[in-house]
């Protein structure tokens, strides 16, 4: 996995704002593993694992 810093910190920026995030791109561009990172960059900050839904929308092929 390549970490992506400067995507995570301009994620935070937006952590707390009331408003529903939308993270787009071209396929397999890795925003799904973006979105990995910030999942475990919350689990880590302490919010319960309960409050964070993860939904993987996509089939993965062989």
């Amino acid at each position: 996995m390549i970490a992506r810093p400067q995507y995570l910190k301009t994620l935070r920026t937006y952590r707390d704002v009331p408003l529903v995030k939308i993270l787009a791109g071209i396929r397999r561009c890795g925003k799904s593993t973006i979105l990995e990172m910030l999942r475990a960059d919350l689990l880590k900050d302490g919010i319960r694992e309960d409050l964070v839904i993860f939904m993987p929308l996509h089939i993965r092929r062989a």
